[in-house]
């Protein structure tokens, strides 16, 4: 969904007689009383929105100011999620949930401020989770805490057991029954799991995303080892999951993706810290910058609230940093939101750290790509 949404701000923005971009990010209570609040707090950023409007023509901000009351109107503050996001154009206007905190911020531009969105890509990722049952084998497509059963032939597979085991009332020259019916059994799981193997393969194939598993260990163990996909496998859950509720089952896998997110993050600080005066990666705003503006930048490492203020030539659109004189440029109160954008338009990645991870980096970093 974020995807559509930046695509949708970002194609608006570059149109042509676009004027005004407001941004209103809005974190926002979720208990009471402090819920409560809420209100007041959107009517302070929109006070504070139509004051940055007063620097634009009237003829420009009206149709603007009555889109920002409309949507206020609409919103129901016993249905928000953590946070909020209001972004309002002449000729644009989208309200939208965030799932997560964020920093608030009321930006009007020429563009809109698109960091928490992308930071929903990376928060929110995609991923799959299979539940392994000796019964039965679920499969669920994923996005953040999101779940959605996958409800079509040949899922959910079921085990229907066809073989005859041994009458144990007959005489045998062993006599060994029990272990006989466990290898029958263990043969006839192993078989289940080829079967399991084959039908959901085509999925992961076609949306190779991470995969979360969950189920009983022994069961889990057998699987990995014919499992043709068991390398995107990034995640495992053991237990006995049967009689979970979707629900419960989102929130566990949920759990453990973020913590798999998480690990990758410190991965790539410990790349950074390996690399320093190699200059395979740059840091501080200035050097991210240029490198952005030239079209260098691979991929994007910033902080999720990092802020970088800049002043801005209006002919050219040039950044200057840290200026005593700042006549005839233009205050901008975020240059990271820029750089953002510029590495995203040349399909750089964007991966955003904790806030403090950084700070050895002047909190963002670049890897070139030449």
């Amino acid at each position: 969904m974020y995807r559509t949404v930046i695509s949708e701000l970002v194609r608006y923005s570059k149109s042509s007689d676009t004027g005004p971009c407001v941004s209103i990010l809005l974190p926002l209570h979720q208990t009471l009383p402090q819920r409560n609040k809420n209100p007041l707090s959107l009517k302070r950023a929109l006070n504070e929105a139509k004051v940055q409007l007063k620097k634009y023509p009237s003829t420009e901000t009206q149709v603007i100011t009555k889109e920002l009351d409309r949507l206020a109107k609409e919103i129901d503050f016993k249905k928000t999620d953590q946070a909020l996001g209001i972004f309002v154009g002449k000729k644009f206007s989208r309200l939208i949930d965030f799932p997560f905190q964020i920093t608030q911020k009321v930006v009007v531009d020429n563009s809109f401020e698109t960091r928490d969105l992308t930071y929903g890509i990376q928060y929110l990722t995609d991923y799959w989770v299979l539940t392994l049952n000796p019964k039965a084998v679920r499969l669920f497509k994923a996005q953040g805490h999101s779940l959605h059963e996958i409800l079509e032939d040949p899922f959910p597979i079921e085990y229907q057991e066809q073989y005859q085991y041994p009458d144990r009332q007959k005489p045998r020259i062993s006599g060994d029954y029990q272990r006989e019916e466990s290898q029958i059994k263990d043969e006839r799981r192993l078989q289940f799991l080829r079967h399991v193997n084959k039908l959901a393969s085509p999925y992961f194939k076609q949306d190779p995303l991470p995969i979360a598993i969950m189920g009983i260990k022994d069961l889990q163990v057998l699987f990995s080892k014919i499992f043709d996909y068991d390398a995107q496998v990034v995640k495992r859950l053991y237990g006995d999951f049967k009689n979970w509720s979707v629900q419960k089952i989102a929130k566990a896998a949920w759990e453990q993706i973020q913590d798999h997110v998480y690990q990758s993050t410190d991965q790539l600080l410990e790349e950074i810290r390996e690399s320093k005066g190699k200059r395979a990666y740059l840091y501080g705003i200035e050097a991210v910058w240029r490198v952005a503006q030239e079209g260098r930048g691979d991929k994007l490492i910033v902080e999720k609230d990092y802020q970088a203020p800049a002043y801005a030539d209006p002919q050219t659109g040039k950044l200057y940093f840290n200026l005593t004189y700042t006549t005839g440029l233009l205050k901008k109160v975020d240059a990271v939101d820029d750089v953002i954008e510029l590495i995203r338009d040349k399909h750089g990645e964007i991966v955003f750290m904790e806030n403090g991870k950084l700070e050895e980096y002047e909190h963002i970093a670049v890897k070139t790509r030449y």
